[in-house]
């Protein structure tokens, strides 16, 4: 290390790498490099591991800063819920107590009453009770009948009773409750209208007259006038009191007149009322609260004379007159008149039973608008006296046809009514003596597309909205400022089911409104946020009904199943084909009176790819269903296109349950057929379902189904199956194992048959074209020869070698010998016998040792294959693999196997170790040779050939030339040129002795052949001399110097490196044996 790199660590790290740098420095000098380098590594090490740890610790210490503020903040969360929920707990407490208090007040009247009459009894009893009071003399009068004088008087009584009374703890909690019901009770300002129009309703009228109702607006009054028969001294006294009505069920009554009344002072604070005799007004505020209901007096005089006219005009008329608490003109009192007419709502009218006319009259825009009810006839549905369904049983069900006719504008209703008995056990309003065994229903739906409802739910009068397109009308529970239904009461909830099953039934039953159901059902899919879990259940009863009568609303036979249009699934397959082959009726809302957010609302899913299933038949279905065998050929016919499409949407939509139905189905590729076809059944063995990445590949194993797909989609979808595999190279090589090891202990390993040995074959061409993902020590099974057994490769003997068969040449052995495939191949397979060798000497089988007969002839021997047959590099490098496997004998072996060479005019056969390459022998047309391509040359050499200017091939020439007698001097110049080129170069250990004794040269001098252990080379310094000519004649030495042989002078050092005789190296005993031979000779 040249410089100490300091990094951005903490304290304690950075000290770290500081002691560590000063230890390398020190170690440096001390070992030796590879030492420093190892001790450097193991120090660095050392304090990465501390480095790793204390990042650990960190991060963990974050971790735990990060659960503590995640905890605290959950804490606070829980606290503030806790206190949420505490504060929604004393809010529902105040409410509860709030209605309690409101139902009190209920009750309250005849605590008044019985005050009143206390009082009462004190005033009269100074008369000793033989008098009647004023109010009693005038209950039993009509109001025709009842004079100014005794109204006036009466008035004055009530007035007197309300001021006389003192008793303060219970004044004062009149005047609470009284305020309540005429300022606080009502949360909209104009509710007083409804109200007036129920007391309207409610009123007695004469049988000539067409009730009706008048509503005079000005900028600083209201008049409401009604062509009633007037106010009764009852009706009077229960406006003058706390909560008292007159009104009963058996009259049929919607309304409490006194409780009613008490909402107009939440527009004015006089109203007046003139009736016939009654002509009274109230002034709050007055003294206390009890001015609510206490009557002042008026006459003639008193009246504005902006009402006076109207009065006089219809003096037969009841008047109520209502100067508004907003000053004329100012933009509240110009609001609150707008609110006021906006509230008249029409269908109103629809619930009455009296009242048919309503007169608007604005005096401010000089507008007049009429309301009227006017009843067209029946509906198509017939009066049915009694009539069953659901369990639900409606009486004295009729339907009308009725037209609303407002100015210009007519709108045309159905409304149908009927009675339903209430059970006993059901709780009402009423006590038990006057309570009604059965209650009115009353269902509206406006027959015009486009007429929006203001209000849905009608007790009478407009309760709230739910946003339906139909309204109802029943007797329900109301809360106490009747602006809601009340909710979890067993009376109402008895009415809403019962509603439910009417609107399903009236859909049902009347043809006209079955045309237009689709309007008039609710939807059941929207958001409810704007109902009660309460009114959520109405919709639940009528969404159970309406799926339940579904076909028959659309006029669907009832076998059918429904579905709306998939307009990408409309472009593979017909309605007409899903209706008769998978029994689905299909609706297209562009071309129905049923809208696709209503289908969705009726749960009614659109046509899905399931669907499109059912319409292929089932294997079992062939001779049964006759549409969906056609719906079977006419699939056939269809193209890739059509095809890919419908695995498109098979994908999207794949699941366990499609995944097993699409087995039963014919619409796979099956290998070699183009027609989409069923599974094949297989009993005997699980079938393995499998598609391959390779299109090329064709299966062979009797286990393994192997699909086709035509698209890129078909395959994803075929493998979201998760019944069908892809077939991996790694995959296909494991079954292959399996079934070998299965066979390696089952009885077909004993007694394999024909298909079963093609089978195995399969199997190894497979894993040969696949070997470099083999383990080769893996066991396969392979046939052998002479027996009917299967052994793995391991222990079994290859018999060929480069295609040539070995097996008269291999040495005896027990070892068995396979029986390979391609035995009888013809040798234009070579390279198809090459991987086959090749791959089997990979998987480790036994490598044969051979041996030739001592007394063999070439002519018996196999052919080698020559190297044109070699037809490329790859073909090549397997021969020369294969040779590498081959033991030392067996390849000196090979090299005596003949080869076919092309020296002469016609083919001859010479030992592969004596044939040459042509290139270097083009002067020698007498060797043996072969034509080698460039690509050949490692493999001829390994085998023997001689390809190069090396040792051996120039020993053979040489050897070659002498044996021939050839006296061309040039030529063995030449080739002891390339001799010596190759030992200079090679600086290797030459093995002479051979050489020395084979190699032959031709002395032009001698005119003979010479070895070249018979020579002898002179020095270049060395002068002849006569006892180196004596050495060389007796020991039969032919000299080379200069001067003798002196052709062969230039190769000296060859001769040398060749260890031949010279005069450096004559020893004592070559002397000794030349004065021998001398003195023999002598």
């Amino acid at each position: 290390m040249d410089s100490f790199v300091p990094l951005n660590l903490s304290q304690d790290l950075i000290s770290s790498y500081f002691d560590l740098y000063r230890r390398i420095q020190k170690t440096s000098p001390l070992d030796g490099k590879s030492i420093q380098e190892k001790q450097i590594q193991e120090l660095f090490n050392e304090e990465w591991k501390r480095f790793d740890t204390l990042q650990l610790q960190n991060e963990n210490e974050q971790l735990k800063q990060e659960l503590q503020s995640l905890h605290e903040e959950l804490l606070q969360l829980r606290s503030e819920l806790q206190r949420t929920q505490l504060e929604r707990d004393h809010l529902r407490k105040e409410n509860s107590m709030v209605h309690q208090k409101l139902d009190k007040v209920k009750l309250m009247p005849t605590t008044m009453k019985n005050v009143e009459s206390q009082q009462l009894s004190t005033f009269v009893s100074a008369d000793k009770n033989s008098e009647k009071n004023t109010i009693d003399e005038l209950k039993n009068l009509s109001p025709s009948e009842i004079t100014l004088e005794q109204a006036e008087k009466c008035i004055q009584e009530i007035y007197y009773r309300r001021t006389a009374f003192n008793e303060n703890d219970m004044r004062k909690s009149i005047c609470g409750s009284l305020k309540h019901l005429g300022s606080n009770l009502y949360t909209s300002p104009v509710h007083f209208l409804h109200e007036l129009i129920q007391n309207a309703e409610d009123n007695s009228y004469d049988t000539s007259i067409i009730p009706c109702l008048r509503i005079e607006l000005n900028h600083s009054y209201i008049l409401l006038s009604n062509n009633e028969r007037g106010l009764r001294a009852r009706d009077v006294l229960a406006i003058c009191s706390l909560a008292v009505s007159t009104k009963t069920i058996e009259q049929g009554h919607i309304g409490e007149k006194g409780v009613g009344f008490k909402s107009v002072f939440g527009a004015s604070n006089e109203p007046m009322l003139v009736s016939h005799a009654w002509k009274f007004h109230f002034h709050v505020p007055g003294l206390d609260a009890m001015s609510y209901i206490t009557p002042l007096w008026i006459t003639d005089k008193d009246l504005p004379q902006c009402i006076s006219k109207q009065i006089s005009t219809y003096s037969q008329y009841t008047h109520l007159y209502l100067p508004l608490k907003f000053q004329a003109h100012t933009p509240e009192a110009i609001s609150f008149l707008d609110q006021v007419i906006k509230a008249v709502d029409p269908c109103i009218l629809l619930n009455m039973r009296k009242l048919k006319k309503l007169e608007i009259v604005d005096e401010r825009q000089k507008k007049v608008t009429i309301i009227e009810k006017k009843i067209i006839g029946p509906t198509k549905l017939e009066k049915q006296s009694s009539v069953t369904f659901e369990d639900f049983t409606f009486l004295n069900l009729y339907g009308s046809v009725i037209e609303l006719h407002k100015s210009t504008e007519y709108h045309t209703f159905r409304v149908y009514t009927c009675d339903i008995n209430v059970a006993n056990y059901i709780e009402q309003e009423q006590p038990p003596k006057t309570r009604p065994s059965t209650t009115q229903l009353i269902i509206g739906f406006p027959c015009e597309k486009d007429y929006e409802l203001t209000s849905t739910v009608y007790k009478g009068l407009p309760v709230c909205d739910l946003g339906f397109n139909f309204l109802f009308n029943a007797d329900f529970q109301l809360v106490t400022n009747r602006e809601n239904v009340r909710e979890n009461v067993p009376f109402n909830t008895f009415i809403r089911t019962h509603l439910s099953a009417l609107f399903v039934y009236l859909l049902l039953n009347d043809t006209d409104l079955r045309k237009d159901f689709n309007r008039y059902c609710p939807l059941f899919n929207i958001n409810h946020g704007k109902y009660s879990s309460w009114w959520l259940l109405m919709i639940d009863y009528i969404k159970n009904f309406v799926n339940k009568y579904l076909p028959i609303l659309l006029d669907i036979p009832t076998d059918k199943n429904i579905r709306y249009i998939n307009r990408d699934l409309a472009l593979l397959i017909s309605n007409e084909q899903l209706c008769q082959c998978a029994n689905i009726y299909v609706i297209d809302p562009e071309n129905s009176f049923s809208t696709l957010e209503r289908l969705k609302s009726f749960q009614i899913q659109p046509v899905s790819i399931i669907d499109v299933l059912e319409c292929f038949p089932h294997r079992e279905e062939i001779s049964i269903n006759a549409f969906r065998q056609q719906f079977r050929l006419w699939i056939q016919q269809q193209d890739k296109q059509w095809w890919s499409q419908f695995f498109h949407h098979l994908s999207q939509m794949m699941t366990s349950e499609i995944s097993l139905k699409l087995l039963q189905m014919p619409i796979f590729l099956l290998q070699n057929d183009g027609q989409r076809q069923y599974l094949p059944i297989n009993n005997n063995t699980q079938l393995l379902l499998f598609i391959s990445n390779d299109p090329k590949l064709r299966m062979w194993k009797k286990q393994i189904t192997l699909l086709q797909y035509s698209s890129e989609s078909e395959r994803i979808a075929l493998v979201k199956t998760n019944q069908i595999q892809v077939l991996t190279e790694k995959r296909m090589i494991e079954i292959i194992h399996q079934h070998h090891l299965q066979l390696a202990v089952s009885s077909q390993l004993t007694d394999p048959d024909i298909d079963l040995i093609e089978e195995i074959w399969k199997d190894l061409s497979y894993l040969k074209s696949h070997i470099d993902k083999i383990n080769k020590s893996t066991q396969f099974l392979v046939p052998v020869i002479g027996t009917s057994k299967f052994t793995p490769i391991q222990n079994a003997v290859l018999p060929t070698i480069l295609g040539i068969d070995i097996r008269k040449f291999i040495h005896p052995t027990t070892t068995l010998i396979m029986d390979i495939p391609y035995n009888n191949a013809h040798q234009c397979q070579l390279s198809d016998i090459l991987e086959w060798e090749h791959f089997l000497l990979e998987m480790n089988c036994q490598k044969a040792s051979i041996r030739l007969p001592l007394s063999y002839s070439i002519k018996e021997l196999p052919l080698l294959p020559v190297s044109t047959m070699f037809s490329n590099e790859k073909c090549t490098q397997l021969g020369v693999l294969i040779l590498s496997y081959q033991r030392d004998d067996t390849k000196y072996c090979l090299r005596q196997f003949p080869i076919v060479d092309n020296s002469k005019g016609e083919q001859q056969i010479s030992p592969v170790s004596a044939t040459f390459d042509e290139t270097i022998v083009i002067n020698l047309p007498t060797l043996p040779r072969i034509t080698i391509p460039l690509y050949c040359r490692t493999l001829a050499k390994n085998l023997g050939i001689c390809v190069e200017y090396d040792l051996r091939t120039c020993a053979n020439i040489l050897q070659l030339l002498s044996d021939e007698k050839n006296t061309n001097t040039d030529l063995y110049i030449k080739w002891l040129g390339h001799l010596q080129l190759y030992v200079l170069q090679q600086h290797t250990d030459l093995n002479t002795t051979s050489l020395l004794s084979s190699c032959r040269l031709y002395f032009p001098e001698q005119n003979n052949f010479y070895s070249l252990n018979e020579l002898l080379i002179i020095s270049n310094s060395e002068e002849y001399s006569d006892a180196i000519s004596i050495i060389s004649k007796y020991l039969k030495l032919q000299l080379i110097s200069p001067l003798i042989n002196q052709t062969y002078w230039q190769f000296k050092d060859l001769f040398h490196l060749l260890d031949c005789k010279s005069t450096s190296t004559i020893t004592i005993d070559d002397i000794c044996t030349t004065i021998d031979l001398a003195r023999n000779y002598s």
